[in-house]
């Protein structure tokens, strides 16, 4: 981080991390506060799609600014942690479960738009077997059946909607 900063260059990644640093400076209370008052005072509402993938550092402006008690702000986070696929770069879905804990209401979408009634069947009747609280191996993320906007949207006849494949563990398929 020295190093960039020697030579002139700033990363996407201290741009947030001084942002964030500036926001809560225990220092300069005084800036922080007038910072947080400033980008506050631009924006009513803050929608954040894809929230699933924020990383703590985002989270932790966002909250600052946004949700720091003041209901001056409309804060709508929108995601499905199902879906977060940026651990490389460092985004964290517990970060998304926590935001939730706060959340004065949580709304879940039980219409399927982009499968159809097959496989949204076959996926109900899957992850509700045994415990639709801990198919994903996290607290927090359960399983929700949801209903397929279209019965069907393929011409003719369409085989099993999902196939598994079981993999017995073994010794030789095994890293330990």
């Amino acid at each position: 981080q020295r190093r960039t900063r020697d030579r002139g260059v700033w990363s996407y990644d201290d741009l947030l991390r001084s942002l964030k640093d500036a926001l809560t400076s225990n220092e300069r209370p005084a800036i922080a506060r007038a910072l947080q008052a400033a980008i506050g005072r631009r924006f009513q509402a803050v929608l954040i799609d894809e929230f699933q993938d924020t990383d703590p550092t985002q989270w932790a402006i966002f909250q600052t600014v946004f949700a720091g008690g003041s209901r001056r702000h409309h804060l709508y986070l929108i995601g499905d942690p199902k879906q977060a696929i940026y651990g490389f770069r460092r985004a964290d879905v517990m970060t998304y479960l926590e935001a939730g804990k706060n959340a004065d209401h949580i709304y879940t979408l039980e219409d399927n738009y982009r499968s159809d009634g097959p496989l949204i069947a076959a996926l109900n009747h899957l992850f509700q077997r045994k415990n639709p609280e801990r198919v994903f191996a996290v607290d927090g993320i359960p399983y929700r059946p949801v209903n397929a906007k279209y019965e069907s949207r393929v011409g003719g006849p369409v085989g099993a909607p999902v196939r598994l494949l079981w993999v017995a563990r073994t010794k030789q398929n095994t890293v330990r």
